[in-house]
């Protein structure tokens, strides 16, 4: 999605049975699959299989009662419901599995997208981790992770083979030491929240020493759409500047606090789109450089001819760091340099607990006249908080209806939800 595509639908190809094992498809989960409609916003189309494999070869030539042939009728199937051009798979490292969907997809006239292939397994967890992806692991084969890894996110994964003794490892599980299940992501509309499950040892091991574990999702439900999703943050950020740039006197720069490699400093312009191109490619990422970023965009709008300069700094306070108390004082503490040059500084922090990093942060670095803040809570409407506080002038949305009518679905979800627990 990231690279432009428009997902449409997703298909999961199913078995009635959580302990069987497949060469192409994922069992353990299954009691979870339609909540995915929810989280991405669009149609789940199921199809059943029975995860048989006819066909062992590298290369894939049809064979009736392949489970191949299962996944076939499925995109067949889903393509008379659905007008689609390309189907998307997260192959890793399976050759094996990489040629059978591009054998279905020859056959339908699609066009087969991994773009996960062959990337090394080590790096390509860290990105996942640092993109956001919280996925859960929902079953265990042995080696490093014990059934106490069930339900634990991608970090203790990552920290567990960090310290094997083993030279050889599969970071990302392609050698079926695990599997998981995503409950967030920054594409999710609604995220994941797993409230009880059940573990269960494999059929197959009743009698011997157990070494596969996987979890069944007794109870989960959605949660709602929060201001802290990270797109949603982007496209919060972009709506603030097209405000900023309806003044025609006005430029606009932008300075991402995470700063790996692909990230740079966008110097002030008045051209929307190129700012609106910039923000579009920012990555987050947990190597914040909140220090060099701050002093940097100081410099940057010291050396400005304007009288009336300022700083607006976005901050998602639910990104998972691991520490957090550590970044929030050194927040505080470039907030209060900043605030202490004729720059005004404005905070506008996103999450659950941005409420208490405000508290912070009017607590340290002083009031309203030295560094104004607003926190964005999960119940909380983004544009009139920020109106409010930072008198933008942000109430109109008829420039971003879509963006209007998610939150619009959030608050009033959020509302909602007390009022049915009281009944």
């Amino acid at each position: 999605m990231d690279e432009g595509h428009h997902l449409v639908g997703l298909l999961y190809v199913y078995c009635e049975t959580s302990t069987v094992d497949s060469f192409m498809f994922q069992t353990v989960g299954k009691e979870m699959i339609e909540k995915y409609s929810a989280c991405m916003g669009v149609p789940l189309f199921l199809h059943r299989t029975r995860c048989i494999a006819l066909n062992r070869e590298l290369e894939y030539d049809p064979v009736v009662g392949d489970e191949v042939e299962d996944l076939y009728q499925g995109v067949r199937s889903t393509l008379s419901k659905v007008d689609f051009e390309a189907v998307s798979s997260g192959a890793i490292l399976s050759v094996y599995q990489k040629n059978r969907v591009e054998s279905v997809c020859r056959r339908l006239g699609l066009q087969s997208l991994t773009p996960l292939l062959q990337m090394d397994q080590r790096e390509l967890l860290s990105k996942m981790i640092a993109y956001g992806i919280d996925a859960r692991v929902v079953k265990v084969a042995g080696g490093d992770l014990s059934k106490e890894a069930l339900n634990k996110d991608l970090r203790y994964v990552r920290d567990c083979y960090n310290r094997s003794r083993f030279k050889d490892i599969n970071y990302c599980g392609e050698g079926g030491e695990y599997e998981t299940m995503v409950v967030d992501a920054p594409h999710f509309l609604r995220r994941i929240e797993i409230l009880s499950f059940k573990v269960h040892g494999h059929e197959d091991e009743i009698g011997k020493c157990p070494n596969v574990f996987f979890m069944v999702v007794e109870d989960a439900h959605n949660q709602d759409y929060l201001p802290s999703r990270f797109i949603l943050q982007k496209e919060a950020v972009t709506s603030i500047i097209g405000s900023m740039l309806q003044n025609s006197e006005n430029s606009v720069g932008v300075a991402p606090l995470a700063q790996p490699e692909h990230n740079y400093i966008l110097t002030p312009t008045c051209n929307k789109s190129h700012l609106d191109t910039f923000i579009s490619k920012v990555r987050l990422d947990e190597n914040l450089m909140l220090e060099s970023v701050f002093q940097r965009s100081r410099i940057a709008l010291m050396s400005r001819q304007e009288s009336d300069k300022r700083m607006l700094v976005f901050f998602g306070t639910d990104m998972g760091l691991q520490d957090s108390d550590g970044v929030l004082r050194e927040l505080v503490h470039c907030l209060r340099k900043a605030a202490s040059s004729p720059i005004r500084v404005s905070a506008v922090l996103f999450g659950e607990h941005a409420a208490l990093v405000k508290d912070a942060i009017s607590r340290e670095v002083g009031g309203p006249e030295t560094c104004e803040a607003v926190a964005v809570g999960p119940d909380d409407d983004f544009f009139s908080s920020v109106t409010k506080v930072l008198g933008m002038g942000l109430s109109e949305l008829e420039d971003d209806p879509e963006l209007a009518l998610a939150l619009s679905m959030s608050l009033a979800e959020s509302k909602q939800r007390p009022a049915q627990e009281r009944t």
